[in-house]
């Protein structure tokens, strides 16, 4: 998995692979995934709010246990 972040409460997810479809990322496939995280963690709060509600970003949520009780 490979994830963007420079905030305890923003994480953007770039890219999943199961490790049984590839070993890994090549040297290209990194460089483009870095320069996407720069320009994505540039983003402001209300450049997020756009993206999600056009349907650019897709928000995950992670429920718990903890959240339902």
């Amino acid at each position: 998995m490979i994830v963007a972040t420079k905030k305890v409460d923003r994480w953007f997810f770039l890219y999943g692979f199961g490790k049984n479809e590839r070993n890994n990322i090549s040297d290209k496939e990194l460089e483009i995934f870095q320069e996407m995280a720069v320009d994505l963690l540039k983003l402001n709060d209300r450049q997020v709010d756009l993206a999600l509600s056009s349907g650019e970003f897709v928000e995950v949520i992670n429920e718990t246990k903890e959240n339902h009780q």
